[in-house]
């Protein structure tokens, strides 16, 4: 019996590409920048920039079905930013970030939730898209209330002439003139600025003398 619960077992290992999968964690660290001498590395004993490296790649191991990111550039340089652009472009599964890399999420989305002013609203595509598509949405609600403070000043014109709600068609409109006036749309502009590049801190960087540089 134990040789048979072996067997099975052996066979779900091959299914899961369990024969691969230390050759794949080892090209998911080099690629996020972890060099191959740390990979046997106790976790407490590593620095912290690198932590964080393993721990993403904790999350991109074994291609699972859905991958939930909370600010997945941050703390990385430019050019693993570029291989995570590159993994999640051809990932296959379902991803859920939450990000303010706006020029990650051109690359990476293809779709967007917003939540304004307790409303959700969905686009599709990607971060361009988005601010075309949110400014399209904003035009057609102008243009709804333009409408509306039209026809509620035509109602309240009608009202002042001193008419009297005693027939069926009166009262509709009476009626629809306190709908009217109890909507409320709010239209006012704000302005998003995104941005993958934190504020500075201090008033220097780096200060460098005496150095030099040779060739050969």
């Amino acid at each position: 019996e134990d040789g048979i619960r072996a067997s099975e077992l052996e066979a779900e290992f091959a299914d899961m590409d369990g024969w691969n999968a230390e050759s794949d964690a080892a090209t998911l660290l080099n690629g996020l920048g972890i060099p191959t001498e740390e990979h046997y590395t106790q976790m407490g004993d590593m620095p912290g920039p690198l932590k964080v490296k393993v721990l993403l790649a904790q999350a991109l191991f074994g291609n699972p079905d859905i991958l939930l990111l909370d600010e997945p550039t941050n703390h990385i340089d430019s050019s693993m930013v570029q291989w995570l652009e590159d993994y999640l472009a051809r990932y296959k599964g379902a991803l859920l970030m939450v990000t303010h890399d706006r020029y990650f999420l051109d690359r990476v989305t293809t779709r967007l939730l917003e939540i304004d002013r307790g409303q959700l609203y969905q686009y599709e595509g990607n971060y361009a898209g988005y601010l075309e598509l949110k400014s399209q949405r904003e035009e057609m609600t102008q243009a709804t209330e333009r409408k509306r403070q039209s026809l509620l000043k035509k109602e309240l014109a009608w009202i002042q002439r001193g008419a009297r709600a005693r027939g069926t068609k009166a009262q509709f409109r009476v009626d629809r003139f306190h709908e009217l006036s109890q909507q409320q749309v709010d239209l006012e502009r704000q302005t998003m600025e995104m941005s993958s590049v934190s504020s500075r801190l201090g008033k220097k960087i780096i200060e460098i003398s005496g150095i030099t540089k040779t060739m050969g």
